[in-house]
């Protein structure tokens, strides 16, 4: 569930001196273990790992700690910090200072009040949509590598140009797990989004690789990937999808003409790059201009003459 939160890369970025003190503080314990005769390794790399998990996972910008595990549980509530709990530090000063483990606020009486009844109210919401898209890309994974490129996985890796690194490949074992259980449970998600002159624009993620698209077996499974996308969008009330990449493959569904054929009724429009270009080209000529069309399938020279005529865009 996306909040209001300041930005989802925050977590990592902080000027030298802020690093130097937050170093400084998660060295304390772990110093003082080593003095008392209890550290180890670890110790020092279990502590670090959690501390670290515990700080992202306040920045992270989705909730993903349901209330009903505090209800539960209550005590967990302060010892887990959440992004509704962190969210309120930046928002309304002087409270909830602790980056990983609000009983610290509790002790020093700087808990917001409104922490857990914030924190309740968005995780029962959190099935409901606050906007629908106007547009949505449905993308794909390109491959193993191009995974790792994810915001969600390598913010510095992602932040620059698209180019392969020595340091991902021992992660390429791992990518592979990944891709076996994605093939296997899920779903279409959600990648990314964007405001765009007013117009909320998403990305969703059908989680299939390119080489997958070109394995008669798995066609079907894609196509129903696909589908169930495309009837998410018309019943949320999406104006658009495009089909972008393989997702638009002739030899899988005709350019996405099969599932308009299916479901005549859909009231998004089911796009993809070539006719958004055609498009976009038809509105710019001037209506009852002469104009020669081509086939990819036409001898070279050949085609054929058409005389334009009006069409409504939205």
């Amino acid at each position: 569930m996306a909040m209001g939160l300041l930005g989802k890369f925050q977590a990592g970025h902080a000027t030298f001196f802020e690093h130097i003190i937050l170093g400084g503080i998660i060295g304390i314990p772990i110093l003082g273990s080593c003095l008392l005769g209890y550290g180890s390794l670890t110790m020092i790399y279990g502590y670090v790992l959690i501390f670290d998990w515990l700080r992202c996972l306040g920045h992270c910008n989705f909730e993903i700690i349901s209330h009903q595990l505090f209800e539960a549980i209550p005590f967990l509530k302060y010892l887990i910090y959440t992004p509704t709990y962190h969210s309120l530090h930046h928002t309304e000063k002087e409270t909830n200072y602790c980056l990983f483990m609000p009983i610290f606020d509790v002790l020093g009486d700087t808990l917001n009040p409104k922490s857990w009844e914030m924190h309740t109210k968005l995780s029962i919401e959190s099935g409901k949509n606050g906007r629908v898209p106007d547009f949505v890309f449905l993308a794909h994974v390109v491959d193993m590598t191009s995974a790792m490129h994810a915001p969600f996985l390598f913010r510095s890796f992602a932040s620059t140009p698209f180019c392969t690194r020595l340091f991902l490949l021992p992660f390429l074992p791992l990518v592979f797990v990944f891709m076996f259980v994605m093939w296997a449970y899920s779903k279409v998600f959600l990648a990314t989004f964007y405001n765009l002159r007013g117009r909320l624009h998403q990305t969703w993620v059908v989680p299939r690789f390119g080489f997958q698209y070109f394995l008669p077996f798995a066609a079907e499974g894609i196509n129903n990937q696909i589908e169930q996308a495309i009837l998410r969008a018309d019943k949320l009330g999406v104006k658009v999808i495009s089909l972008a990449a393989l997702n638009k493959n002739e030899a899988l569904n005709g350019g996405g003409t099969l599932f308009v054929n299916k479901h005549p009724n859909l009231k998004v429009r089911v796009v993809h790059g070539n006719t958004l270009t055609a498009a976009v080209i038809l509105k710019e000529i001037p209506e009852n201009t002469k104009i020669r069309v081509i086939s990819p399938e036409a001898e070279l020279g050949g085609g054929w003459w058409v005389r334009m005529t009006p069409v409504a865009f939205p």
